[in-house]
């Protein structure tokens, strides 16, 4: 069932206006969620954090806005949610309008729905469309900073930069150059191998996963991983895990994302934040984009793995905010002489 026409006040800066909303335009459905208290009124606060939930359409996703100024979307990792941005929300609110959110079957964002497409990009741009937010730039930490790259190229208009951390250029089993019957022969093995997993995943129980994955994490962190063991587990505590008992819709960008870099070769800032104690595989993946995306900036954290942004805060908070004063300055129209 299609929705029905929906006003929503939109208060920006120092000007409102009225926006009529056909859903129409987006070919939008009936959300899937129909039990929570949804304030669809969109406000920018000159104080304190708006903490509210939009329906894009088919779903409803949980954000918190905070600051004014230029708008900086913070995208979290896999099994996280957006409070994995605490050390940042509030120290980059001082300067900008920050933007943080749960992604699609995390947090408090609706579950996607097994075998409907959709894909962690596209719903970002409906995000900032509802939100009145006509560009931003993006910081994402693992999964997040594929999302941030995936937007880049899709929307290249709407981004002002991306800062990415703990990836860069997702693993696919599916080589750049491969043919579509290559692809659909490979694809058809993933499925199967993903089914597998599910079913292992059913046999040893959600919660003994959880525990084990917190494990892997904390494997994967740097000397400051037990200052940071309470948080992280208290977002995989409360993840729904969706991920690893469905088939998730596939969101690689077809051409592949690397290829799309290499060939349009986009003229947006980029910065490549590395944690010396991540994995080999998070580091083959940030380096990759560094060295493809034309003029982009690498800062190593030497006490940090994979979730840099908890593990060294102030050195993460300086070098996300040295970027962004970098990027807003050349933004600036030079006077004329």
């Amino acid at each position: 069932m299609k929705k029905n026409v929906k006003k929503i006040l939109i208060l920006s800066g120092s000007y409102c206006f009225f926006v009529f909303l056909l859903p129409a335009v987006f070919g939008f459905e009936e959300s899937q969620q129909t039990d929570k208290n949804v304030n669809i009124t969109l406000s920018d606060s000159n104080s304190g954090i708006v903490k509210k939930y939009v329906d894009i359409g088919d779903a409803y996703i949980y954000y918190e806005i905070a600051g004014q100024g230029t708008p900086v979307i913070l995208i979290h990792a896999h099994s996280m949610d957006c409070r994995m941005w605490d050390p940042q929300f509030a120290e980059l609110s001082k300067h900008y309008k920050v933007i943080r959110y749960d992604l699609r079957g995390y947090g408090r964002t609706d579950k996607p729905v097994e075998g409907e497409k959709f894909s962690h990009a596209e719903d970002l741009h409906k995000l900032m469309y509802f939100l009145g937010i006509p560009k931003a730039h993006l910081a994402g930490l693992s999964l997040g900073s594929f999302v941030a790259v995936d937007f880049m190229m899709l929307y290249p208009d709407q981004t002002l930069s991306i800062a990415v951390a703990a990836g860069g250029i997702r693993d696919s089993a599916v080589p750049e150059d491969a043919n579509a019957a290559q692809r659909a022969q490979i694809e058809a093995k993933e499925h199967q191998k993903k089914l597998e997993s599910i079913e292992a995943v059913k046999k040893q129980g959600i919660e003994a996963y959880k525990k084990q994955w917190l494990e892997l994490i904390m494997g994967i962190c740097g000397p400051h991983k037990n200052g940071i063991q309470p948080k992280l587990w208290e977002m995989i505590n409360d993840w729904s895990a969706w991920q690893v008992l469905h088939i998730e819709p596939s969101w690689q960008l077809d051409p592949p994302v690397a290829a799309q870099i290499k060939t349009k070769k986009p003229d947006i800032p980029v910065l490549v934040l590395i944690g010396k104690d991540d994995t080999q595989g998070s580091h083959n993946s940030s380096e990759y984009l560094a060295r493809i995306a034309p003029g982009a900036r690498k800062v190593y954290f030497k006490n940090a793995g994979h979730f840099s942004n908890m593990e060294t805060p102030a050195a993460f908070n300086k070098a996300l905010m040295d970027f962004l004063s970098s990027v807003e300055k050349s933004l600036v129209p030079k006077a004329a002489n």
